[in-house]
């Protein structure tokens, strides 16, 4: 028998029984569109991150308090813990005043900017909102390639004079101001009174986090509204994406005459957040992708199953063939291609659904960003086919071992 033979036979059967195949199928095509629903979900995160962090340029570099190290107790802290005294931090903060000597010292620096960022509490007349809070100093906006859709963003006049002045997100603009124009008008910030200068460029949603949702105040007024003078973060541009390494250097040699020889804190680029957000986020679509393998398991199971009986239903029509001239080879993939189809309709079909449903869900749930990846469709596709040949395999075995004589006398 012929490939396409049995090919026409295999569709004949499982046209023969279509409520019993489609609900075969349905297994293997709930367990495709939650691979490619889930793994898309993971894939529009990652390029998402990528696509933010892409945006800042390719000379940064984020210097941040503290190292990735493990530490243990010393007899020194537990010393002082005997005594009653609180350990000295050993983890020197960042300072605003470290702006001017990393610029002044470090000829690979182009420029560098502090940021602080905190929750706060906005409000507009009545009308209030949690916001995420962000002191800034002067810089901050070409570091950071942000700008003022409408007004000014903050610069070092503002932050030089103390003065209390506020840029603002879409999100805050149309949820405190209803349609009026903010520019010029006040807004608290934890009770701090600040005037807009500005409308920030709208940024959208990043991993579920709303960057419009934003209110950006000079870093020299941070104590009165967010409590905080020392930043978390520095940001710095090098000259030129060669002298990004040089930069680096520079900058650890600065820091660690500053930190009295310590090395108590990092110094990453674009690449460094990027490798180690893609290993994050790689691992956490490997978890969820693996959650839909276990559904085209079960899927493949339930094929299994479904071929069993079908061998057993048909033990009189397998003797009939064998007693023709059918070879085991003949029985064998004539039923492998049974399998094979019902898991290839229901993974073709478990595709659809998934590239709908991830198009629907970038649509309607914008902050949950998805990305259907031709690899993601094309491995569902493969494990269909091969869930489908080893569903198939055994019962397929099974019906090509029978002895024609007993399968003629079967009733």
């Amino acid at each position: 028998m012929s490939i396409i033979e049995s090919f026409r036979v295999a569709i004949g059967a499982i046209l023969l029984n279509k409520g019993r195949s489609l609900l075969t199928m349905l297994g293997v095509t709930v367990g495709v569109a939650a691979v490619i629903l889930l793994v898309s979900v993971g894939e529009g995160a990652r390029g998402d991150v990528g696509d933010e962090l892409r945006g800042l340029g390719s000379n940064l570099l984020i210097l941040t308090a503290g190292r990735d190290e493990t530490r243990g107790d010393t007899r020194q802290r537990r010393e002082e813990r005997r005594r009653g005294r609180r350990p000295r931090e050993s983890v020197a903060p960042l300072k605003v005043s470290d702006l001017r000597v990393l610029t002044k010292h470090c000829p690979s620096v182009a420029e560098a900017a502090a940021g602080i960022e905190r929750g706060g509490e906005a409000k507009v007349g009545t009308r209030v909102r949690q916001v995420s809070v962000m002191a800034v100093s002067g810089a901050f906006g070409s570091v950071r390639n942000l700008n003022a859709s409408r007004g000014s963003y903050i610069t070092e006049r503002h932050v030089a004079g103390g003065q209390r002045v506020a840029v603002i997100g879409k999100t805050v603009e149309e949820e405190l101001y209803r349609g009026e124009d903010p520019i010029g008008q006040e807004i608290r910030i934890n009770g701090v009174r600040f005037r807009v200068i500005g409308l920030q460029e709208e940024k959208g949603s990043t991993l579920g986090e709303d960057q419009d949702n934003r209110v950006t105040i000079p870093i020299s007024t941070a104590q009165a509204a967010v409590g905080r003078t020392n930043p978390h973060y520095i940001m710095m541009n090098a000259t030129s994406h060669e002298t990004i390494d040089r930069a680096r250097l520079e900058v650890i040699r600065v820091m660690k005459a500053r930190h009295r020889g310590q090395e108590d804190f990092q110094v990453q680029d674009q690449a460094d957040i990027l490798r180690m957000v893609n290993r994050v986020l790689g691992t956490l679509t490997a978890v969820v992708g693996g959650i839909g393998g276990i559904s085209l398991l079960v899927g493949g199971i339930g094929i299994m199953n479904i071929m069993l009986v079908s061998v057993t239903e048909r033990i009189r029509e397998i003797g009939i063939r064998k007693a023709v001239g059918a070879r085991q080879s003949d029985i064998l993939h004539q039923f492998l291609i049974e399998a094979t189809t019902l898991s290839l309709f229901g993974g073709a079909i478990g595709i659809a659904i998934g590239w709908c449903g991830s198009l629907a869900l970038s649509a309607l749930w914008q902050a949950l960003p998805s990305r259907v990846t031709p690899m993601a469709v094309l491995l569902a596709f493969v494990f269909s086919a091969a869930v489908g040949v080893f569903s198939g395999a055994y019962p397929a075995y099974r019906a090509a071992k029978l002895d024609p004589i007993e399968a003629l006398r079967h009733e």
